[in-house]
């Protein structure tokens, strides 16, 4: 079930952060995956991370799951060109930033994601807005 995974790492992420992560979950009350738990503990750990380093200080950090298992991560902050964006998942590639970084988080990101046959695509300006980032990963479903 995704959605006490992804509260738990949402809770320990707003303890370090100041409370800045936004998390939006299904009415549901269970999404179920078949995604290894400590995978999906990665994946996030990673995306939340890089939107923390990456995103706007002053603005929150959204995570929302839906009932199809699909995941959003999105922060504020400009626009990452189209030139950038592309290339964002390969290994020690880096949006322009003075934070440091070793540029693998998204790249770490897309290879869990291939190995638990999902999909990922990112977005930027973010969906519905001018600015921003968007990460959106729509995860497998457990059979029912």
């Amino acid at each position: 079930d995704l959605i006490p995974l992804l509260a738990h790492v949402v809770d320990e992420w707003n303890n370090r952060s100041g409370h800045r992560i936004k998390l939006q979950l299904p009415n549901q009350s269970c999404v179920y995956s078949t995604i290894d738990p400590d995978a999906f503990g990665i994946l996030m750990r990673n995306l939340i991370e890089n939107a923390l380093k990456y995103g706007a200080a002053d603005q929150p950090i959204e995570v929302s799951l839906t009932e199809q298992a699909q995941l959003r991560v999105v922060n504020g902050g400009p626009a990452v060109p189209q030139s950038i964006l592309q290339h964002l998942t390969e290994r020690f590639v880096r949006g322009h930033s003075e934070i440091s970084g070793s540029g693998l988080g998204l790249a770490i990101a897309k290879t869990i994601v291939q190995g638990v046959d999902a999909r990922m695509k990112m977005f930027s300006p973010a969906t519905g807005r001018q600015d921003g980032f968007e990460v959106c990963v729509w995860l497998p479903l457990a059979p029912s």
